[in-house]
């Protein structure tokens, strides 16, 4: 029934077996696999944990070296110690230092290096580098500046052997160092910190410069001693050197050959002066009142020459008197007048309110018309034959000439007549 209900849905073959047989035929296959694998686990345990019981029985027989590999004991010895990654971040630093002709400090190496290895690097490192191997640097205490401000620290020369070794071999040669020191001292924990050399107080002055004390002392030492005028003694250079024969020192003595020289020719000097007979003679309290007295006597009389060139203008005209006062303001306006004139060639005459809206802008200072019109009037009575004030009607006309005697009337010329009437 089955197989014709399949040929009735238009399959062409015909199936021996059905499907829900094929589905159980599989699954009994899976069951029976697992199942085996499972007694082959079960079988094989028990074997594994002999092997396991037996593994250290063979371990201690001869043969059993030859047939399990041995496990490689780590030797803290061959393992790179830190100490090793901060020498060769140093060693570099500060032959890129010596190359550029830098002083390599160690403030400024530590930030380098730390940044380097990726961790601090302070002087007790530097110490225990120097316990290693003595030799690596050399270190002088100087005074640097470092980020504005001056500090101690310590300047790391190049060792006294060579210092042009390449640092793959100074790295080598710190490295069998090291493991040498590990292996002479196994049982220390830390290496211990080289003892370092002071380092300067920056409150103190260098031992090799002396103080302005010393070198006062010194020249006072040069300086020839004084003893009678006619001794040859100071002339060939004898000079007391008691003060310098208690500290002698090379920096002293230096300074005394090159002071010498100096202090003999001022001697000299000194000699031909007093030698001349004429000594300066100190003047006693009369002949100085005599002296200020006389100062006090010429001060009075230009006063007094002063006070009389006031009287006699004062019995001068006011006109003159006026002008001598007004000088300069004058010189101002000849000057506003001729930039008038060339500015209309053709105009001789002004208002007077002309003129003196013209002279209230130009010059500096405030000027009241009154002023200006007494300026005016004042060139009109001292410089008739150039300026001259008509009255047409109500309106006052100042009228300027241009030409005298058929030559053209200058700035100059008016300002000479101008002098010549304020002196007279």
């Amino acid at each position: 029934m089955r197989a014709q209900r399949v040929m009735r849905a238009g399959s062409q073959t015909t199936l021996p077996f059905s499907v829900e047989k094929l589905r159980s035929s599989s699954s009994k296959r899976k069951l029976s696999e697992a199942t085996d694998s499972d007694e082959c686990e079960v079988e094989h345990a028990p074997k594994s944990l002999s092997a396991l019981k037996k593994k250290p029985i063979l371990q201690d027989t001869p043969n059993s070296s030859h047939s399990c590999p041995s496990i490689p004991s780590t030797d803290p010895v061959s393992a790179k110690h830190p100490l090793e990654f901060i020498f060769s971040s140093l060693d570099i630093c500060w032959n890129f230092h010596i190359s550029i002709n830098t002083k390599p400090t160690f403030h400024l190496l530590q930030q380098k290096v730390s940044s380097s290895t990726k961790s601090s690097f302070h002087l007790s490192h530097l110490a225990q580098i120097l316990t290693i191997w003595s030799d690596a640097y050399r270190l002088r205490p100087c005074i640097s500046q470092h980020q504005g401000r001056r500090i101690a620290t310590y300047e790391l020369q190049s060792p006294s052997q060579k210092p042009s070794d390449a640092t793959s071999s100074r790295l080598q040669e710190f490295h069998d160092r090291l493991v040498k020191y590990l292996q002479t001292h196994p049982q220390i924990q830390e290496i211990p910190a080289a003892h370092l050399p002071p380092l300067p107080n920056l409150n103190s002055r260098d031992p090799k410069t002396p103080s302005l004390t010393d070198l006062l002392h010194l020249k006072k030492s040069a300086s020839p001693t004084k003893k009678t005028a006619g001794l040859q003694s100071e002339e060939k250079g004898e000079y007391n050197h008691d003060d310098s024969e208690q500290n002698p020192s090379s920096f002293e003595k230096q300074l005394e050959s090159s002071v010498t020289p100096v202090a003999s020719k001022s001697s000299i000097k000194l000699k031909s002066h007093s030698t001349s007979g004429a000594a300066p003679k100190k003047e006693n309290s009369a002949q100085l009142f005599l002296r200020q007295s006389s100062l006090f006597d010429r001060v009075r009389k230009k006063q007094q020459v002063a006070e009389a060139k006031k009287v006699e203008l004062s019995k001068k005209d006011p006109v003159s008197q006026k002008l001598v006062s007004e000088k300069v303001s004058l010189v101002r306006v000849v000057d506003l007048i001729f930039v008038q004139l060339s500015t209309w060639p053709s105009k001789r005459s002004f208002s007077m309110t002309e003129l003196v809206s013209s002279i209230q802008k130009s010059i500096s200072y405030n000027m009241s018309s009154k002023e200006c019109i007494d300026m005016v009037q004042l060139l009109s009575s001292t410089l008739p034959s150039w300026c001259s004030i008509h009255n047409l009607g109500n309106v006052q006309v100042v009228t300027f000439a241009k030409t005298v005697q058929g030559k053209p009337y200058l700035r100059s010329q008016v300002l000479s007549e101008l002098n010549q009437q304020i002196h007279e």
